[in-house]
């Protein structure tokens, strides 16, 4: 049986764009394959009962000092490559009889290792596995790449789940199916459920979610426009439920300030990521910024509407459905399915008031 190692520490979007590999790395390898999967403490819960993962690894449990220590020579070495190749090579091996974490990664006896992180700390624990193939996506190109065999994706046209599909292609998968392979026990659901009702919603109501808050300002839609869709919905009887992390607490304190409180339902900082993305899957609509939330909408089914910042949306949007992009410099909109542009921020929010109305159905 083949044993495969996929390295994809961050963020909640980015793994969440990996996941497919691990379903084309099954098909690919029907025979068998065992696909381990490292990943970061926070973002373990994305990978947790995935039907085409057999084992996570905590990347934490990996560091240590000498892995820290390792890390520094990497970083010169990716910066010296032609000068002291030989020298820093040496010294490396030398590191690596040292490390404790070696042991256990070796452990596993890997056969291929695809780092779809493309850090200094993936570079080190793809090489620590001393697996026979290493692979890396072309569009990685900070120097790390010359530890592995890059892979070339057309990753300017593409979405970045392509793009990592493009990956396991080189390796000979032919398949167009892609599955995320979320699975929630009857658990989670039950619980999500009494959670919901708790917060006034019953199993089978319909209601549209929102996640307003990014990791950057300037991908931010403001909230004054938020303010004004949820009012809209409010008026047409539309449940919203507005969904993020801790950090997205600023957002509504600022969003409280322009609207009532009795106008949506506030789950922000409320739930964890699994059953952030059921709260997900029981919607109707999402509308998004360009975040975690907005690529798991996606990955569960859901039809999305995109609010791009200065991000290419091509690559780091949405698989499918309406994207919206918003222009960092004048906020304009452009509707990129559509064959016209609106300017301004009011025409993009009745644009997408437009694409609610027809969609929530």
């Amino acid at each position: 049986m083949r044993k495969i190692l996929i390295i994809k520490f961050s963020a909640i979007g980015d793994v969440v764009e990996s996941l497919p590999v691990a379903a084309a790395l099954k098909e690919l390898y029907k025979d068998g394959c065992e696909i381990t999967w490292i990943t970061k403490k926070c973002h373990m819960c994305l990978l947790e009962n995935n039907e085409f993962i057999d084992k996570i690894i905590c990347f934490e449990d990996i560091k240590s000092t000498y892995f820290r220590l390792l890390k520094e020579i990497f970083r010169n070495y990716n910066k010296n490559f032609h000068t002291n190749q030989k020298f820093i090579s040496s010294c490396i091996q030398k590191i690596f009889s040292k490390l404790p974490s070696i042991k256990i990664l070796r452990g596993y006896r890997f056969d291929l290792v695809l780092d779809l992180q493309g850090s200094i700390e993936s570079s080190v624990i793809s090489m620590m596995c001393n697996a026979k193939y290493r692979l890396i996506p072309s569009f990685i190109n900070n120097g790390v790449e010359r530890f592995s065999t890059k892979i070339n994706t057309d990753f300017i046209s593409k979405q970045r789940v392509e793009s990592y599909l493009d990956v396991v292609r080189f390796l000979g998968y032919s398949g167009n199916k892609i599955n995320f392979g979320w699975n929630f026990s009857d658990e989670e659901l039950m619980y999500v459920d009494e959670f919901l009702k708790e917060h006034g919603i019953i199993k089978g109501d319909r209601y549209i979610v929102m996640a307003i808050g990014t990791t950057w300002d300037t991908k931010n839609y403001p909230v004054v426009h938020w303010a004004k869709i949820v009012n809209y919905l409010y008026e047409k009887d539309i449940c919203v439920v507005i969904i993020g992390g801790m950090n997205e607490n600023k957002y509504i304190e600022e969003l409280d300030k322009i609207i009532s409180k009795d106008r949506y339902v506030n789950l922000v900082g409320l739930t964890d990521l699994r059953q952030m993305a059921i709260v997900i899957s029981r919607s109707t609509v999402v509308v998004s910024g360009d975040s975690g939330p907005m690529h798991m909408a996606y990955s569960l089914g859901r039809f999305v509407i995109a609010l791009m910042g200065p991000t290419d949306p091509v690559q780091f949007g949405v698989l499918m459905e309406i994207k919206i992009r918003l222009l960092e410099s004048t906020m304009n909109a452009v509707a990129v399915n559509l064959p016209f542009v609106h300017s301004g921020g009011i025409a993009c929010l009745i644009l997408i008031l437009v694409m609610l109305s027809k969609n929530y159905k």
